[in-house]
């Protein structure tokens, strides 16, 4: 059955630096045009902290800003002259939500506590998120842009996040211009 709360895509192009972000957006929207969808928007970040209802899918395209090694929770992503910590991301209401991608430069980056994993992906599936889809290193936003157009064309026609995870990764080891390892594999999928 389809969720009741559509999907929702925060994309910030740090004034233009990462142009490909836009097209991240148009890429849900074309699989979902019902999404709530913001671009470069100061209202952003009070939209997310204010939720009353978990979407099916969180897409938050935005550079990330690496907090102090021994301090991660301190990492955020910058959202329109705002920013979205690891800290405020527990308080989310997530709950119900199947999805949450992160796409932006190491995103999975973090600090093993010996059993805890502090960071992003602890985070969202503290909030409730099902699955966190982050990023293990820096890649291009160009190479970002077609790896989640991939990836939304096996997610929207049935796939698991995982399911279809493995399908994209596939589909650039097929494709010549991404067979390099650092292309395709620079996703990775976090499960509750």
């Amino acid at each position: 059955p389809p969720h009741p709360v559509p999907p929702v895509v925060i994309s910030d192009s740090a004034d233009g630096a990462f142009p490909e972000v836009v097209s991240q957006n148009q890429t849900i929207r074309a699989y979902w045009p019902e999404s709530t969808s913001f671009v470069d928007d100061p209202q952003a970040v009070g939209f997310l902290q204010h939720m009353q209802i978990a979407p099916r899918l969180l897409h938050l395209a935005a550079h990330h800003i690496e907090s102090d090694k021994q301090a991660p929770i301190f990492s955020a992503l910058q959202l329109a002259g705002q920013v979205l910590s690891v800290e405020q991301c527990y308080d989310l209401l997530l709950r119900g939500s199947e999805l949450v991608v992160l796409s932006g430069c190491k995103t999975a980056a973090g600090l093993d506590t010996g059993g805890a994993l502090l960071a992003f992906q602890s985070a969202f599936l503290g909030a409730g998120a099902q699955h966190i889809l982050s990023s293990l290193w820096s890649v291009h936003d160009r190479d970002v842009a077609t790896w989640m157009q991939y990836f939304y064309s096996h997610y929207a026609n049935g796939g698991s996040p995982s399911m279809a995870l493995q399908r994209t990764q596939r589909s650039l080891l097929a494709d010549p211009a991404y067979r390099h390892p650092a292309l395709w594999a620079a996703f990775g999928c976090s499960r509750r």
